[in-house]
């Protein structure tokens, strides 16, 4: 058992970011890669929110095509919505 613990800990441990790279990523290109990335961004710079108050401090987007929320201060209520999707709090 001792010498299976220590083989274990002699291992190298592998790098997150090449872990992440060969699970995400398999058969596209470096271009591709940051090709997609840089459409994501732009998309999200582009995107308006319409939030909407659910419950006490959290906020729900109900504009956009993956479901997201944001959470606030328990002592801040939604008033409004500026023209970019910011919301006003009070």
């Amino acid at each position: 058992m001792n010498e299976e613990v220590k083989e274990k800990s002699e291992e190298k441990p592998i790098e997150a970011a090449e872990e992440f790279a060969e699970t995400i990523d398999p058969g596209l290109s470096e271009a591709e890669l940051q090709r997609i990335r840089h459409e994501a961004i732009e998309k999200a710079k582009k995107a308006k929110h319409a939030w909407v108050a659910k419950g006490r401090g959290i906020l729900l987007c109900t504009s956009c095509e993956f479901p997201h929320r944001a959470f606030i201060d328990q002592n801040k209520v939604l008033v409004g919505i500026e023209p970019d999707g910011t919301p006003i709090l009070q």
